[in-house]
């Protein structure tokens, strides 16, 4: 099964999530309903659909459904991958990247930049693809 690293905005979320998968469970989203354990609607990750449960029990009808087991990262964490991820696909200068030195890059991983410049630099970079 596919992997999506998933970076909660809310401390409780993070919280219900770590707890979940600290006792073992899976987590998983995709864009339709999962079966699982517990399911429920919440943010968009791939897909607004989310359940968890034991992986071998439930692995076979969610990769049916293309689900992805979500993998938790920081704030930290997720600025490493944007940046290995963008400067891997822009293989050549481009003229945003004057924009993105490490204050434009901490600003991304805490939320608090411009979505205009990080929607542009995902498009430039042909992230929002996948």
């Amino acid at each position: 099964m596919r992997t999506r690293t998933y970076n909660p905005a809310s401390s409780i979320e993070r919280q219900k999530l770590t707890d979940l998968i600290s006792s073992g469970k899976t987590v998983v989203c995709a864009s339709r309903p999962l079966p699982g354990d517990e399911y429920w609607i919440g943010e968009w990750c791939g897909g607004v659909h989310w359940a968890i449960g034991q992986l071998s029990q439930f692995e076979k009808q969610w990769e049916r459904l293309d689900a992805a087991i979500i993998s938790l990262v920081s704030n930290q964490e997720l600025l490493v991958l944007a940046k290995d991820k963008y400067y891997e696909r822009r293989k050549v200068y481009h003229p945003l990247d004057r924009t993105l030195d490490d204050s434009a890059w901490e600003k991304f991983s805490t939320g608090k930049s411009d979505m205009s410049i990080v929607k542009m630099m995902m498009h430039e970079a042909n992230w929002l693809k996948e």
